[in-house]
């Protein structure tokens, strides 16, 4: 089987227009991956856009890939999504306890 021959974005992931048209060289669209997998039609296409495990491994699966080669900052060695911190949240937007805010 031939190797995929795909562009990197800054952060070494893969860019989504060119997981499409891998796709599509394989005559698959995000459309049908996501009828195949009796999932939403947007399933896929939100995959691209924000990290969602689930649904990129099913991508790399159909790509004959494995996520952390396609998204080496989203996904370890093993293929585990790598956890990121969340920000911590300013204090003034904390609701106060035990009652209204006043102004």
């Amino acid at each position: 089987m031939q190797r995929l021959q795909l562009h990197h974005l800054s952060s070494g992931d893969i860019h989504p227009a060119f997981v499409k048209a891998a796709l599509a060289q394989r005559g698959l669209t995000l459309t049908a991956l996501a009828r195949r997998h009796d999932k939403e039609a947007s399933y896929f296409r939100s995959a691209l856009q924000n990290p969602f495990p689930k649904a990129m491994r099913l991508i790399a699966r159909a790509l004959s890939a494995q996520p952390h080669q396609l998204w080496p900052s989203l996904f370890d060695e093993d293929n585990q999504p790598i956890r990121r911190l969340r920000r911590c949240e300013s204090s003034a937007r904390s609701p106060i306890r035990g009652g209204r805010r006043h102004r």
